[in-house]
């Protein structure tokens, strides 16, 4: 069938359709166009006829045909199929909201699994469930993306089974347990499946990168799958299975340790993605091979431990069975190991070829002709070779498809990345096409810079008040202890302009004030040159090592090089974002001094601002306010390029205090901001009048425990958070949010301005 034929089915199924439904099948035409196959669009047409003849309202319908494709293209165009039969059996046992919430999980579904069978897996415990616990469908629904984060498909089954067993006869029983509202269904998600997590180990892989190379790369866990069970790469950073399983205790952690350490020699060694060309795929299998061995040979030679530890997880041996994936698995100990002997003769050659005395192991166009001979060679001893089953030996090497450009018509590892070792936010609108990065020249490694990044082409594009982004957060329920996914909407307002002077004024009515605190930035000598001894070159000779070097030369020992001294100066690898409250009460008089608590924090950042430019720290200043969950206003008034001048200033004169303070969704979203700095060290610094609370919200514990919750992610990602608070009865709610020390609380408003800039001095030192 052609896509002409699927246009002639279109026009059938369409006929005498009303206007405003046939708008919306012509909406989504294009992308289904896109995504299906002719045949694929046939089934998909046929669907929208299925659901209404079986009463299905209209309102379910447009959820499919927005839905379907992104499942498609997760799990293929069968998937859909599966999807809509289960539809239909959904609804013969329960009601229209069952299929509404069947199509809307759809999706986050199919992104878990990443796998067909697994889809299905998943879809027949939804049949289940809907005839044997209907009651319980759509509250399991509502957490299905949550579950599979923490379980596989084949648990994801065990646990639905235990929960209709387990309350056979109790509709409402069944409905709180799948709703996870019962300590036994929250029991099960938490229990310990045995080996080792990534989240247990993240701190110590983030120490040990840095310690190999210097380098601070992201690191990301992602649900290993029988599709994906090797790390990968994307220009987001190393991603690490969520756990292994199979190995426990140090061994446990050794194997992550390999993993990174290999994914970082990638990024260190390997060059840009290569096109595939006329590569056969067991041809890329061999050239990822080379290439691995490689870039872990050239980590070796400038770290000879690393042989050590990737060796403990090459467990071929010489003599194994006649198949391809037993050669390539000795081959890649062959290539590391030098006291491996194999009788081999492939391996024989490939090892000649690679040690060759022409070959530079740090030019890897070797490893491409390379490849092609070998591969030939494959094909010569007819052994069998099945791309869609192979998986890369051993277990801690990266599945390179890194390596490659991705095939236009391929749908890789490099679509979405959901599976994040904190909960990522999910981008749901931009009006410029934005994503959550810094609107400026700068490249963050491995991050695409986004707008022109000048503030005054930002203002000639959009007006103030515009919005220009809503991104969904998690936002942590501590009666289920849970997450409820995408709950919280932070939405990026651009700040109302006021008038530069006012901010010119603060500077000029505080001109004592800045002149002690430039004083005080001089006198903790923040950027003192540093005498740095026993170096290969410098500035001069270190007369102490230059004796003792003379001395082994005397004594007929080699003397130690290092005897030069080289001054440098310590430089502060620092990124400050400072988030400030812009809720209701900073509208509140402080009557020692007859200002607006709004206006004394605008003039301590205004100072602070200063202190910073006069250090020379990356800083940004941002705000926020909320009405409910789905309105946490956030504000931009400097990003950290832009340079703190009157368009700035103008910003922070117009800002306002009002509605509420969701403390945990600006949290979130300022750590999102801060993860994609580069700096060494990275500072969310909080100033707030205040407790958090909202409209929606009546548990006043409910908001206090999610922005604790959101501390926690900040500092898992490296990202310290200090609170200033402005209520003298802070102490009894933020030291539970930010910790024991992690917080100071200004008595004396009026004082504000004058304590902030010391405060951040000794914060930064």
């Amino acid at each position: 069938m052609s896509h002409d034929a699927a246009l002639e089915s279109f026009r059938e199924v369409t006929a005498g359709m009303p206007r405003e439904r046939l708008q919306v099948l012509e909406d989504a035409w294009p992308l289904a166009k896109q995504t299906f196959s002719a045949e694929g669009l046939e089934r998909y047409l046929r669907a929208v006829r299925s659901f209404e003849s079986i009463g299905v309202t209209w309102a379910a319908i447009v959820s499919f045909l927005a839905h379907a494709p992104r499942v498609a293209r997760e799990v293929g165009e069968p998937a859909v199929a599966q999807l809509v039969d289960t539809a239909i059996a959904v609804y013969g046992h329960t009601d229209q909201a069952a299929v509404d919430a069947l199509f809307a999980a759809a999706p986050e579904v199919a992104k878990r699994v990443r796998e067909p069978v697994r889809f299905a897996r998943v879809l027949e415990t939804v049949k289940d469930v809907a005839q044997r616990a209907p009651s319980g469908l759509v509250p399991m629904l509502r957490h299905v993306a949550t579950v599979l984060d923490q379980l596989s498909a084949e648990e994801f089954r065990t646990w639905a089974l235990l929960g209709i067993q387990a309350q056979a006869r109790d509709p409402e029983a069944q409905r709180r347990y799948f709703d996870l509202s019962v300590p036994e269904a929250r029991a099960f998600l938490s229990a310990d499946t045995g080996g080792v997590m990534f989240v247990d180990v993240r701190k110590r892989l983030a120490h040990y990168l840095r310690a190999l190379w210097g380098r601070g790369t992201e690191m990301r866990a992602f649900s290993a799958s029988m599709q994906q069970s090797r790390p990968y790469l994307t220009a987001l950073g190393i991603h690490l299975p969520d756990a292994y399983r199979a190995a426990r205790g140090e061994a446990g952690v050794a194997l992550y340790r390999a993993a990174t350490a290999h994914a970082a020699a990638h990024l260190t060694f390997s060059g840009p993605p290569q096109p595939r060309g006329s590569l056969k795929p067991i041809q890329l299998v061999l050239a990822g091979l080379l290439e691995d061995a490689r870039v872990e040979l050239l980590a070796i030679r400038e770290l000879p431990g690393l042989r050590r530890l990737w060796l403990r997880f090459h467990e071929a041996r010489p003599g194994g069975s006649p198949s391809f994936a037993d050669l390539a698995a000795r081959l890649a100990r062959a290539l590391l190991d030098p006291e491996y002997a194999d009788d081999s003769p492939w391996i024989a050659k490939a090892r000649t070829l690679f040690f060759a005395p022409d070959v530079d192991l740090t030019d890897p166009a070797f490893v491409r002709p390379m490849a092609s001979a070998l591969g030939n060679d494959i094909g010569q001893m007819r052994l069998q070779f099945n791309s869609k089953t192979w998986v890369i030996e051993p277990i801690y090497r990266d599945d390179n498809t890194a390596l490659w450009e991705p095939d236009k018509n391929e749908q890789g590892l490099m679509m979405e990345d959901e599976e994040v070792m904190l909960v990522q936010p999910e981008l749901v609108e931009s009006a410029g096409g934005d994503t959550l990065e810094d609107d400026s020249a700068e490249e963050v490694e491995g991050v695409r810079p986004v707008g022109a990044g000048d503030p005054e082409t930002e203002d000639s594009e959009a007006a103030a008040g515009d919005l220009l982004r809503v991104v969904q957060y998690p936002e942590w329920d501590y009666l289920i202890g849970l997450m409820r996914p995408q709950w919280c909407t932070v939405r990026e307002q651009r700040p109302v302009a006021g008038e530069p002077r006012e901010v010119d004024d603060i500077l000029h009515r505080h001109r004592d004030l800045l002149d002690r605190i430039d004083a005080l930035i001089r006198g903790n000598e923040l950027r003192k040159p540093v005498r740095m001894k026993k170096q290969m070159e410098g500035d001069r000779f270190d007369l102490d090592q230059v004796i003792n070097a003379m001395i082994d030369v005397r004594s007929g020992r080699t003397p130690d090089p290092r005897f030069h001294i080289r001054v440098d100066r310590r430089e502060r690898d620092l990124s400050v974002l400072v988030l400030l409250d812009l809720s209701e009460s900073t509208n509140d008089i402080v009557q020692a001094c007859g200002k607006k608590v709004l206006h004394l924090a605008r003039e301590a950042t205004v100072l602070l601002a200063s202190a910073m430019e006069g250090i020379g720290d990356r800083f940004a200043i941002h705000g926020f306010c909320s009405n409910g969950r789905h309105e946490v206003e956030y504000y931009r008034f400097k990003d950290f390029s832009w340079p703190f001048d009157a368009h700035v200033k103008a910003r922070l004169a117009g800002m306002r205090g009002q509605l509420s303070t969701r403390m945990g969704g600006a949290l979130r979203h300022a750590t999102q901001w801060l993860r994609q700095r580069p700096s060494d060290k990275r500072l969310i610094l909080l100033i707030t009048d205040g407790e958090p609370h909202d409209i929606d919200v009546h548990d006043p514990k409910y908001l206090l425990l999610d922005a604790k919750k959101a501390v926690e992610e900040a500092s898992r990602a490296g990202i310290f958070t200090y609170c200033m608070s402005l209520d003298p009865k802070a102490d009894q709610y933020v030291s539970r949010i930010f910790g024991a020390r992690n917080y100071t609380v200004v008595d004396h408003i009026d004082r504000l301005p004058e304590k902030l800039p010391g405060l951040y001095l000794r914060l930064t030192r």
